[in-house]
Formats: C-alpha cells, structure tokens, sequence
C-alpha cells in the first residue's frame, strides 16, 4: 500500500466526537423525494422528453452541437425577457440556443430565513419559487440551475424548487468544497444538506445530473490536470456510487491552451461518458480590451467546436460574450457571441481534415492515468486515516478540510521534489503556471527603488479573499514572497472579523484583499467596522473586481465603486504592480 507524504491522522481532520450518520441523510433525502413533484417546463414539453439528459443523447444520436448561454442577472423580471429575446432572435437565425445556464447570487446558498441579512452579489435573487416556474414555462430552453442549488446550507430547499420548476441539471457540487458563504461557521449543515439534496435527486423516477463544475472547486488551484480528473474519479464514487445519483462534469473557464482543453474533453469522455452539462468558454484570457477577446473566443470555441466533432460528448458549448470582463452581458451581447459560435460551427467542418489528434490522445491517457492514481492514493491515504471512504460526509468533509494543496501534495501522480512545496506536474495546468510567470515578469519588472524599499521594510501582510476566487490572491502571495514581505493567510471567503483577528495575532502591518463576487463596497464596510471594535489602525489594500449592484438598483447591473471604497478607507488598486507602488511609498513597517 503507498504511503503518502505529509501523512496526517483521522483526529486532525475530524475533531468532533461524533458526526452525522450518512444512512440517516440518505434516508432523510429520500423521503423527501416522495412529495416532490418534477415540474414540468416548456423545454420538456416542446422537445417531449423526460428529462435534459434524455434530450442531451438524442442531439449527440443526431451529430448536432448543442449550445448554452449564461444568464444572470439579479431581477428575475429581466432574466426572463433576456432569456426569451435570446431564443426567438437566435431561432429566427435558423440557430438554436439548448439551454440556459441561469446564474444565481451567492447569497441563495444561505437558508432562505436569513438570506436578507447576509451580503448580495450580482446573480439572480429568487424570493417567489413560484416566479421561477413562470419563468421555465415560459422560456423553450434547458434550464441549468448551476450555482448554489447542490453544495450550500441551503442545498435541500434550493434543490425543491429548481425540481419544481422542471430543471433537470443543478450543481454546482463542486462550490461544496470552495464556495464557503460569510459568517458561514461550521461546514456540518452544508455537508447534510448536500448529501440529502443529491439523495433526494437519486430518489427521483426521472434521470437528474448533479452538476459538477471543474473549475469551480480544487480543480483550478490544482497545478497538475491530473489531480483534476482524479477529483472526477473520486466525486463519482461520492456521487454515484454512494447516494446512486447521475453526475456530469464542466470545465473550460481556466483552460486557456485549446491544446488542452481538447486533451481534457477527451479524457472527461472517456471517464464520464453517459453524462455531461457544458464547456464554458476561456474566460481568464479575457481584457477590457475587446479585440483582444475576439481572439480569446475564436481560440477556444473552435479547439471546443473541433473537439465535439471528433469526439462528441453530452457537453453545451457556452460561447463566452466579449463584454464579459467588463460587466455582466446584455441580451444583444450574448446574441453575437452565439451568432459566432453558430457561424463558426458551420465551416468547423473543413478544418477536420488538418487536425490531427494523436498527440492529443497521449495527453488524455496521461490525464486518466494520472487521475487514477491520484483516486486510489487518496481512497489508500483516507483509508489509513481511518477515514471511512464508504462514508459520504466523511469523504466530502475530509476532501474540503485538507483543501486543493495538501490532497495534490499528498496524492498527486507527480514526483516530489525535495525543497519544493509543490510535486512536479504530469500535466501542468497554464493557469496557475502563467499567474506564476506573470508575477515573476512584474517583480522582475519593478524599479530597484521600489524592490529596495520594500524589501528593506520588512513588511507583514494579511492576505485574504471576500470570496471563493483565489489566483489574485496567489499572484499576490507570490510577489511578497520574492520581495520579502512576510505573508500571513487569511483565508479564502475570510469573514472580516477573521481577517481583524488573523491581522491582530499575527502582527500584519497592512491588509491587502482581493475581491472578485460584486460584494467589494459591502465587505469593505463589514471590515472597516470590524476593524473599528478591535480598535485596529491598518492600511487596507482592495484590489480585483471593485463593483457592486447599488441597493434598489432596477438594472441588476454592478457599478464601480472604486471611490466609495476610498469613502471607506481602503486603498483601491487596478492591480497587483499599483499595489505594489503603493506599499513602496506608504510609511508603514
């Protein structure tokens, strides 16, 4: 049997004395299958399936491409009316949009009782479950209820409703593991409410995926794809094999080599075969500049186009709009990157014949080996733990407590390489690889002036995000690192009092924050209180996506706040070299 590095005990990761019986979870999910009713929905109807999976095997039977859009903004009024005008322009095309993915706010995880008092982003807000079955009525498209249906607190009584108003795809079981909500405490409710949630779809006499997005959990921070495909692996025996529920993958947000993400969609194939949701388009070579993400669309939907013709999986392609950087979409904007992606898919047929794939078959053998042996090391890891693998909230709460770094650290395919924190990849992910190289070239880049003062300043700062998305917060850990500024984690989806506390502790002699989820304004004001009952004078460095939706705004689009965060007291910065300015003039240390 291997024995891993950095092993660890079962006492570390579970310290309570007792946890929640799995059969009793399984049992509650299940007897509350019995009065849930699968609403039906004009896509159901107008397509006369059973369920999207049934509609899904069908197009594949045919050879047609299926397409998704996103949609989201916070009023459900505007959704639907973006939702309908997408359909009908497109289908007056001669084009067809398969489904919607709708994207709901950050704060539907949270139980509906509190959901008020806790911070908003910019998704949809559902307060009527009754206004969301009007909405599917109405819309002919695949309703994908991706975000904060499974995963969350709230995962039973959001998994109800989006049963109730005919969606038959809802995840996201990945946001389990990353998407922690403010002032959340203890993952236990999440961890029940998610097992009875995917026990209850299970129930169910219709085919429910459980939506799980790649990109969303461990994945993305993961520096070997491997470890990516072994997460797959690992949550099929959670969720199928397990609580007997139908899973499908997504990915593609974080894949910017269309080498890549065609070498990824054919291993996904062959390990998931009979299930997929989408392949979103790369959403991280996006700029404010709109050319520049003309190239960034036309490079990953023709690798994802390409891909689906030589080797068709039950995957949407989700053709990202060129706006997407900037602010959320318009209907009209969503329109024309379809309109692309349809033009585009119907002369994807002439470059077949120049694409040769046999290099991109080694990688995907690479991907599934490798993903295999990071599943069985982590099932023989857990195991010598202690940790009962047959034990679904044992398995999902001993893989969220040991976090993206620690199970690639000690499971990974890769080799360990001594002195270095991370093992040498099979299959290196560009993400994390490029934030590294793009942070060495701006250190590298910086004056001697500003390396001088800050490195003779001997700084310590507290470091943390406002929400799950962490590579700002890597490419910043990385900077201080190599410029000498001691760095004191914060955490991810760090509650502002803990970010007061960790900075209080451990000395910091400033904040820096990176925000992302539309709740910039928000925190900062949670935080600048909190700092004001610990009595703590420190600089506050804000810096990523500085919007927020003004309250009673009737738009649902975010606005800058860039100078009400100033208001506030913190130190908005565009990026991370801005930043870095900043500390070399600020009189701190």
């Amino acid at each position: 049997m291997r024995r891993s590095v950095m092993a660890f005990e079962r006492a570390e990761i579970f310290p309570e004395s007792d946890l929640p019986d799995p059969s009793e979870l399984i049992e509650h999910g299940r007897r509350l299958a019995k009065d849930v009713s699968l609403g039906t929905c004009a896509f159901l109807q107008e397509h006369a399936v059973a369920s999207e999976l049934e509609y899904k095997r069908r197009c594949v039977s045919q050879g047609r491409v299926m397409f998704q859009a996103q949609v989201g903004y916070r009023d459900i009024v505007k959704t639907e009316r973006v939702c309908l005008e997408i359909d009908a322009h497109l289908r007056a095309r001669g084009y067809r949009v398969d489904r919607y993915g709708l994207i709901f706010d950050r704060s539907m995880g949270y139980p509906s009782q509190v959901r008020a008092q806790r911070p908003h982003g910019t998704g949809l807000l559902v307060h009527d479950p009754e206004r969301l079955k009007a909405l599917t009525a109405r819309v002919p498209v695949a309703p994908h209820f991706g975000d904060h249906m499974i995963g969350p607190p709230a995962s039973v009584e959001n998994t109800i409703m989006a049963l109730e108003a005919g969606s038959t795809s809802l995840g996201n079981l990945a946001q389990y593991y990353t998407f922690d909500l403010l002032y959340e405490g203890s993952d236990l409710p999440r961890t029940e409410a998610t097992i009875k949630a995917i026990a209850l779809v299970a129930a169910l006499p219709v085919e429910v995926i459980v939506h799980s997005n790649v990109d969303d959990g461990f994945a993305s921070l993961f520096t070997d794809l491997c470890c990516s495909i072994g997460i797959v692996l690992v949550e099929q025996h959670i969720v199928g094999g397990l609580l007997g529920a139908t899973l499908a993958h997504s990915f593609g947000q974080t894949f910017p080599n269309p080498f890549h993400r065609i070498a990824f969609q054919r291993a996904l194939g062959r390990v998931e075969p009979q299930a997929g949701t989408m392949i979103y388009g790369d959403t991280t070579e996006f700029s404010a500049e709109p050319w520049s993400n003309v190239a960034a669309l036309s490079t990953s939907l023709t690798a994802d186009l390409l891909a689906q013709r030589l080797s068709p999986t039950l995957h949407a392609i989700m053709p990202v709009p060129l706006t997407e950087f900037s602010r959320i979409p318009e209907a009209e904007e969503i329109i024309t990157a379809h309109e692309a992606a349809n033009g585009l898919n119907a002369r994807i047929e002439s470059l077949l014949p120049l694409v040769e794939v046999s290099a991109a078959d080694v990688m995907a053998d690479r991907l599934v080996d490798g993903g295999r042996r990071f599943a069985k090391a982590l099932f023989d890891g857990f195991e010598q733990a202690g940790i009962d693998t047959d034990n679904a909230v044992e398995m999902l709460l001993a893989i969220k407590r040991l976090g993206p770094r620690r199970l690639e650290k000690l499971f990974g395919p890769g080799e360990i390489r001594p002195g270095r924190a991370r093992r040498k990849a099979v299959v290196a992910s560009n993400t994390i690889v490029e934030i590294e190289a793009k942070t060495d070239t701006l250190v590298n880049s910086l004056s001697k002036e500003v390396r001088s003062a800050l490195e003779t300043k001997a700084l310590v700062a507290c470091v943390g995000t406002t929400d799950v998305h962490e590579w700002g917060k890597l490419g910043l850990e990385r900077a201080f690192e190599q410029l000498g500024v001691a760095v004191v984690d914060a955490g991810v989806n760090a509650d502002p009092e803990q970010v007061v506390r960790c900075a209080l502790e451990q000395g910091a002699d400033f904040i820096a924050l990176s925000t992302y989820n539309g709740i910039a304004l928000t925190y900062a004001r949670a935080l600048r209180k909190a700092m004001s009952v610990a009595q703590l004078e420190l600089p506050v460095y804000v810096g990523g996506r500085l919007n927020q939706v003004p309250e009673g705004s009737n738009t649902s689009l975010p606005v800058d706040v860039t100078e009400k965060l100033r208001e506030e007291g913190c130190n908005p910065c565009t990026d991370v070299e801005e930043m870095l300015h900043h500390l070399a003039d600020a009189n701190t240390g």
